[in-house]
């Protein structure tokens, strides 16, 4: 039986080529312009002002005591010369240090800041801030939001020895009274809100704010999710308990007349040098990290962790860094590339039909 001529090694090839590589490159195509065109928006929101940029610190060891740290403990630890450093350095760019009642007013659209400014926040209440953290403010004249849990028994307070167990009351009045702190609220025990019971979580928020209103003598109307650990039951039972403001861990900045419920912060950990923290707040870099953190939570629900992994991973080599020329290169190739893919879309169409009508020419096409 005749099964007409073998197709050459060649001929197979683009036939491999047509069928699997080309839509693989074309998909792979689609997946970056989706990203850079997704970067663009966020990157343009970045850089319309006035902002409020929140930065989320925790502990304050020593120099050789933060050498001695590892794994997480350096997200959440800081040499408290580097902190210094990271503080005089925001100064010198002419940042403007802003209470919490500012910040908050602004962000529900009430008021305006000076232009750039920062808000100062310290999550657990460990007593390394009122011995470490607090003489750097008042030496710089800065101000901090202390989020504070309230149960001396929680594990936050567990790690790094007396200076990192949690404030005394007495601690808190003292604090108070210098007027260098504000306080809100960080939960009684650190665990994760969203998997409590109602009964549970209504006891966390209320509580807390109950013992430290007490500690300060002052009302508390501001609270920090612990472990960035919320949904949409907690900000509304967050709501319901009279706070008017939720400060999350998602990194970002904070525009006039965004959700108070979710007000973004940028964790400082101990490996950020001065340099390298006036480069994260710049509008380049702050666009990556939404970007990253929004992909990685979306995808992590909806397809899985190793999805979620490989698109981070892309999103990370591929988006700008740091360079805000880098930047606008970006945009440009993020629009770009959608028209490219047209273009290639339809110079394959053109080719086929010269390709067929040559065919049909010699015969080798039934009319």
């Amino acid at each position: 039986m005749h099964t007409g001529p073998a197709k050459s090694p060649s001929r197979r090839l683009r036939t491999i080529a047509v069928r699997f590589v080309r839509p693989s490159l074309l998909a792979a195509a689609l997946v970056i312009a989706a990203l850079y065109a997704a970067w663009g928006v966020v990157y343009w929101n970045e850089t319309r002002t006035p902002r409020l940029a929140c930065l989320m610190y925790h502990r304050f060891a020593t120099r050789a005591e933060f050498r001695a740290c590892h794994g997480d403990e350096r997200l959440y630890t800081v040499d408290v010369e580097r902190f210094e450093s990271h503080l005089a350095r925001l100064r010198e760019l002419g940042y403007h240090f802003v209470r919490l009642a500012e910040a908050v007013a602004f962000v529900r659209g009430e008021r305006d800041l000076p232009q750039p400014a920062v808000l100062i926040t310290i999550d657990d209440g460990c007593r390394s801030v009122l011995t470490r953290a607090a003489p750097v403010l008042r030496r710089l004249g800065a101000r901090a939001t202390l989020f504070l849990t309230t149960d001396p028994d929680a594990y936050v307070f567990d790690e790094g020895g007396k200076e990192q167990t949690q404030l005394m009351p007495h601690d808190l009045q003292a604090l108070a009274a210098e007027g260098t702190f504000d306080f809100g609220a960080h939960g009684v025990t650190h665990r994760p809100l969203r998997e409590l019971s109602d009964v549970e979580l209504a006891g966390e928020l209320e509580t807390s704010r109950a013992a430290i209103e007490l500690a300060v003598g002052a009302p508390v109307e501001a609270m920090a999710v612990p472990g960035n650990w919320y949904d949409d039951r907690v900000l509304e039972f967050a709501r319901k308990a009279g706070y008017g403001a939720v400060f999350v861990s998602d990194p970002g900045t904070n525009r006039a007349g965004d959700d108070a419920t979710r007000v973004r912060r940028l964790n400082v950990s101990g490996d950020v040098t001065a340099a390298t923290l006036a480069d994260q707040l710049g509008p380049a870099a702050m666009a990556r990290r939404r970007l990253t953190f929004a992909l990685q939570r979306a995808v992590r629900d909806t397809l899985g962790p190793a999805t979620a992994g490989a698109l981070t991973w892309a999103a990370g080599v591929l988006l700008p860094r740091h360079d805000d020329r880098l930047a606008a290169a970006g945009v440009g190739l993020g629009a770009a590339i959608p028209g490219i893919i047209v273009l290639s879309l339809r110079m394959r169409a053109r080719a086929k039909r010269r390709r067929d009508a040559t065919m049909h020419q010699t015969g080798a096409i039934r009319p």
